[in-house]
């Protein structure tokens, strides 16, 4: 993924958060995903802003890592939820 790259949560996602973790719902009825804190995090921060390298910055500040040391992890989650259909790009 490209940090210059955006994505908005798809409509009718549902989303339930306990504690750090989350549940995700796609409104096709597809399997629910788990989220870790991490995950959840970065789902959250692309709730608020669509910006891949804003996210990554977020995530990092919040975890007191270096962006670069989160931004696999980010990729990686992203390319996820773009397959599930939880995300698109913009």
């Amino acid at each position: 993924m490209s940090r210059s790259s955006a994505y908005k949560q798809t409509k009718g996602v549902l989303a339930r958060t306990l504690g750090e973790e989350s549940m995700l719902l796609h409104p096709s009825g597809s399997p629910a995903l788990s989220l870790n804190p991490t995950a959840t995090a970065v789902w959250a921060a692309l709730a608020e802003q669509p910006d891949l390298a804003v996210v990554v910055a977020e995530v990092s500040a919040r975890y007191g890592t270096a962006p670069d040391a989160v931004e696999g992890e980010v990729d990686a989650l992203v390319a996820q939820l773009l397959e599930l259909g939880f995300l698109q790009p913009l």
